[in-house]
């Protein structure tokens, strides 16, 4: 049977969805019966096309592509048979139906076959029915003609039919009729290098069930051989990820001048050096799995030699934000580079994956590694020569991954000040170090206690700083007052007649104080807005006194603020 497929046949490049189809990777279109997909690429399963505005991938099987004139190309096979009726025609009928009453003469039909007079034919009724009734073959003594039916009950039960088995005897099963369960051994509890807490060892009784097939366990070198082996294999995976966003990302867009160098370094960061530092690992990687084979290979002096150069993450990680920022920025004003993003997420190359998704995938390796190094250390014995130098290793990638860490939280912090700043008229600078911001909010305000009438104010609380602002549209904000929480305290007030649910911040001390009474509009949102600030003023000191005890220990004496 020969198929015709759609695609030979005139095409305006658009296919008609005829399936639903929910999209389970970003990559993917999600698919409604009726919609029109315009069709880039055809696959042998999966196709590319756009929708919406949105490219992606999708099953071929859920669309039909449509003919230059709108209507659906046809996916149905068309067979290579002919049938007779449509190639034979009969002499002096060449317009005759297949089905006629056409005879052909004797001559042309073939002598008729002679049967053995020795063959017994079966019979094909059985034999030892009983005789019909005498009302079936003389009329029964009724009308004339009328033949009356045999009743059920006249005709003889031993036909020559196959007989049901004679069924068993129900027998009512007791727990003494059961078989013995084997006896199990005691579970063993060993001590776990994983986070020093006991796991219990499966039972040594290796004794299977009857008809059951005999599972082989697992010894802990094939184990320690098996994380090795992924170690390798994602490290290689990941390199080839590297280069996917280097050759079909970054080479066009820096040859076709489409974007700039510092709107490179906005979007991909320092990646071009870190594709360096794990080329380097699996270089040292296959030289010592190439040394030793099986569970003694050993790998902790590799991360521990390299682990330093894992801190280069912390400037990637530290600029995810900002990367993604930018890509949707270009996007929406860039029209060359959104339409050369669109050509590279079409390459082969990218397996279905928008840029974005490769952004993230040096932070999510990184991340990988101590988790990749905890496994291994659990199926590596004590007395290994490589268990010590995994210990290192674990401890140092640890480290390292929780400095990266820190830094991206304070990237995204002082990221958020930098925005802030931009909004609110009227104040020099927030930049400032370990500054973040933690919480924000409207609160009235109130000028003193005996104040009637309160006043709203958009409150923000940072770390070390609370300041307080005035609307001014959507998005924008008129400083008005700033209190540290430098020498600061809080005090919640009582109700009044026309100040409820409130609280006193005091900041300074004698002339220099600072004085703002803040209020709620439930008892509840007070509550939590004290335990907040009181959390940010204990935080605050703690940090201050870490401070000071450093300065005192280096034989430093920290300056005064009142001097």
């Amino acid at each position: 049977m020969t198929f015709s497929p759609g695609a030979s046949q005139p095409t305006n490049g658009f296919a008609t969805v005829v399936v639903d189809y929910d999209a389970r990777r970003p990559a993917e279109l999600t698919l409604k019966v009726g919609d029109r997909v315009k069709v880039t690429k055809q696959g042998p399963t999966n196709w590319i096309g756009t929708l919406n505005g949105k490219v992606g991938s999708f099953p071929a099987s859920c669309v039909t592509l449509e003919r230059q004139g709108g209507a659906p190309v046809s996916h149905r096979p068309t067979s290579a048979y002919t049938p007779a009726a449509s190639v034979i025609k009969k002499p002096n009928a060449p317009n005759a139906r297949a089905h006629s009453n056409y005879t052909p003469s004797s001559a042309a039909l073939p002598p008729p076959v002679q049967m053995p007079t020795n063959v017994v034919i079966p019979k094909a009724f059985p034999s030892n029915l009983p005789p019909p009734p005498s009302s079936i073959v003389s009329g029964g003594g009724g009308k004339t003609g009328v033949r009356n039916l045999p009743k059920f009950s006249d005709v003889a039960g031993d036909l020559d039919e196959p007989t049901a088995p004679p069924r068993s005897p129900r027998r009512d099963l007791t727990i003494s009729d059961l078989p013995p369960i084997p006896p199990r051994d005691a579970p063993v509890v060993l001590d776990s290098p994983k986070d020093n807490t006991p796991s219990i060892a499966p039972p040594t009784n290796t004794e299977s069930a009857p008809g059951t097939p005999e599972i082989k366990k697992r010894s802990k070198d094939e184990l320690r051989k098996e994380c090795i082996t992924e170690i390798y294999e994602t490290e290689k995976a990941y390199i080839d990820d590297l280069e996917t966003m280097i050759n079909v990302f970054i080479f066009p867009l820096r040859t076709m001048k489409i974007a700039t160098e510092q709107v490179l370094y906005n979007i991909f960061s320092n990646l071009e050096v870190l594709i360096h530092c794990n080329e380097e690992m699996l270089k040292e990687l296959e030289q010592v799995i190439d040394a030793k084979t099986g569970a003694e290979v050993q790998i902790g002096e590799v991360f521990t030699k390299l682990a330093d150069y894992f801190k280069m993450y912390k400037v990637y990680c530290a600029n995810q934000q900002n990367s993604l920022t930018t890509v949707e920025q270009q996007t929406k004003k860039n029209s060359e580079f959104k339409k050369n993003l669109d050509v590279c997420h079409s390459d082969p190359r990218c397996k279905g994956l928008f840029l974005q998704s490769y952004l993230i995938k040096p932070i999510q390796r990184v991340c990988k590694y101590p988790l990749l190094l905890r496994e291994l250390i659990r199926y590596t014995p004590e007395d290994h020569p490589d268990y010590q130098p995994l210990q290192n290793a674990f401890l140092k990638i640890n480290e390292v991954v929780a400095n990266i860490n820190e830094g991206q939280r304070q990237a995204e912090g002082l990221q958020r000040i930098i925005d802030l700043q931009k909004l609110i008229d009227g104040v020099d600078t927030l930049v400032a170090p370990n500054r973040n911001l933690q919480k924000e909010g409207d609160l009235d305000f109130y000028k003193s206690s005996k104040s009637k009438h309160p006043e709203k104010r958009h409150v923000f609380f940072f770390s070390d700083l609370i300041l307080l602002s005035v609307k001014k549209g959507e998005k924008k904000f008129e400083h008005k007052l700033s209190v540290p929480l430098e020498n600061c305290t809080l005090t919640v007030l009582a109700d009044s007649s026309y100040i409820k649910n409130s609280f006193e911040l005091v900041q300074g001390e004698k002339k220099h104080q600072v004085k703002c009474i803040l209020g709620c509009d439930t008892k509840q949102e007070c509550s939590d807005w004290v335990k907040n600030i009181k959390g940010l003023i204990k935080e605050y000191q703690k940090r201050k006194f870490s401070e000071l005890k450093k300065l005192q220990d280096q034989g430093l004496t920290p300056i005064s603020s009142s001097g």
